[in-house]
């Protein structure tokens, strides 16, 4: 493997494995992805990796002579999460004079990961992907994570400060302003955690130990495919994470990859910078508060979450693939006006007038968002046209992709809701 060197991490790898720069979608822009060259057999270890190598948040939990002074801090600060401890790690690590040893053992890997990253909340504001996406909930899904980063970030910078004010003997091991923790600092390191940990599904002597979030050299290389078959899992007899080809042969020249999970374009972008054509995943969210200081406002609570447990008034719902209106937002709907519930299931339309009224603020709000969109792609559309820079227009190509994707489940849901009306409507006439 190219670049970094795995053996000082005692990782070991398939003979038949190379690191190379793989075609972009856009002329001019290259990513990196892991390459057979030669066939590899199906149920075949093609990496693996001591768990002692890996930046895990347990290990780092862990009251070890190791780590005993990050170990000490997380223990003290109850709010610190593993995405937070693992990010400090990275950025520890990375320093020229870390303070921790054996963590300076990692800085050959940490130092090696991605300088930048393609998550939207990197967009330049006014450029071609970030005027694309105005008013669209991904939008609006990165602004709430720029927001939430830069509060976790003072929360988090505040914890260090108080820590090494209270163990003055530890107080050279951690940054404490913000020259040396700075905004930037942290963004990143935080996105090597999103952009490249996983979850891994631990057992000690045959029982269930939970799952440990971790950041693991050379899985972390392989890009996501959602045909993939290839699997890690840990091994207790080595104490180490096995990388296998699953139940497919892997070709020669042809890419390994993973399957990350059922992501929408969405959540690819936001965490990972790259979007999928004919995404299967993916879903267009529509925002419908319940209101407290609607009437019966604790009487139609229940009643939503008798329907569907998981309700919850803050959480926007997902109208999938195929635009199929989700029945608790009809339900939802149904009631909000009622001021009497008696008798009322709201799994059914409660009366024509109500269903019309249902599907008429439906069919508004589902316009509105098509029509906005809609205008971007033609806008930012005559744009994209003039745009010279390679790296604005992969961008561009990336965002288009989860914006037709959402303007088709919008269209589709459209259709059905204005079929719905129609139906109703020539019900109400028949009766005439």
């Amino acid at each position: 493997m190219a670049e970094l060197d795995l053996a000082a991490l005692n990782v070991s790898t398939h003979d038949a494995l190379a690191l190379a720069l793989l075609g972009g979608t856009v002329e001019g822009i290259n990513d990196r992805g892991v390459i057979a060259t030669a066939n590899i057999p199906p149920n075949t270890v093609i990496a693996q990796i001591p768990l002692t190598s890996t930046i895990s948040s347990s290990a780092l939990l862990a009251n070890v002579e190791e780590f005993s002074a990050l170990s000490t801090f997380a223990n003290s600060s109850s709010s610190l999460s593993d995405d937070d401890l693992i990010c400090l790690a990275i950025i520890l690590s990375r320093k020229e004079s870390c303070p921790h040893p054996y963590l300076s053992t990692f800085s050959g890997f940490t130092n090696n990961l991605p300088a930048t990253f393609d998550s939207t909340i990197f967009l330049t504001p006014g450029s071609l992907p970030h005027n694309l996406l105005k008013g669209t909930n991904l939008m609006h899904s990165t602004a709430m994570l720029q927001n939430q980063i830069a509060q976790d970030h003072a929360v988090l910078l505040k914890l260090l400060q108080d820590f090494s004010m209270v163990h003055v003997d530890m107080k050279d091991f951690f940054p404490t302003t913000e020259e040396d923790f700075g905004l930037e600092d942290y963004v990143h390191g935080l996105f090597s955690v999103y952009s490249r940990a996983c979850d891994l599904s631990m057992s000690v002597e045959g029982r269930d130990a939970g799952r440990v979030r971790l950041l693991c050299p050379f899985l972390d290389m392989l890009n996501h495919s959602t045909t993939s078959k290839v699997f890690y899992e840990f091994d207790t007899e080595t104490g180490s994470v096995k990388i296998k080809t699953g139940e497919d042969e892997i070709l020669k020249d042809s890419e390994v990859t993973l399957n990350y999970g059922p992501l929408p374009n969405s959540k690819l972008l936001l965490f990972y910078g790259f979007s999928l054509p004919n995404n299967a995943h993916d879903f267009a969210e529509l925002f419908v508060p319940l209101n407290p200081d609607l009437a019966l406002y604790s009487s139609k609570l229940e009643l939503l979450k008798t329907l569907s447990p998981t309700y919850l008034p803050s959480q926007p719902f997902q109208i999938k693939k195929g635009g199929a209106i989700p029945s608790t937002l009809l339900s939802l709907l149904r009631i909000m006006p009622l001021i009497d519930l008696d008798g009322v299931d709201a799994t059914f339309p409660i009366s024509d007038s109500n269903e019309l009224g249902v599907l008429s603020a439906l069919e508004g709000a589902l316009q509105g968002m098509s029509q906005a969109i809609s205008g971007n792609l033609l806008l930012v559309g005559d744009d994209r046209k003039a745009e010279e820079d390679v790296n604005s227009i992969a961008e561009y190509e990336k965002v288009r992709i989860y914006v037709e994707s959402e303007l088709e489940i919008l269209s589709t849901a459209l259709q059905e809701v204005r079929g719905r009306i129609s139906a109703i409507q020539e019900g109400l006439e028949g009766c005439d």
